[in-house]
């Protein structure tokens, strides 16, 4: 279901789906069960990227967009550009 996986940071991780691998539903984002705070999944495929937080419901923000670190990566920012064809 996902590409790419990595954990930098206990409270925080990040994936990349690809268009054969797309999810389907919000529980592919499996780190929100370990205790990750923030999750970003990419979507190329849909251009765009889920935000996951602890307790909250998926937010999708269509690219390109800006993403913050909020309070779990403070100061964080990080410019997403569409994905190329």
């Amino acid at each position: 279901m996902i590409l790419v996986e990595q954990v930098k940071h206990r409270s925080f991780g990040q994936s990349l789906a690809t268009p054969q691998n797309c999810p389907t539903n919000g529980d592919h984002f499996k780190y929100l069960t370990c205790g990750v705070q923030l999750g970003w999944l990419f979507n190329p495929h849909e251009q765009q990227v889920e935000i996951y937080r602890q307790g909250h419901s998926a937010e999708v923000k269509s690219l390109p967009t800006t993403l913050s670190g909020e309070g779990v990566l403070p100061g964080f920012q990080l410019s997403v550009e569409r994905f190329a064809d």
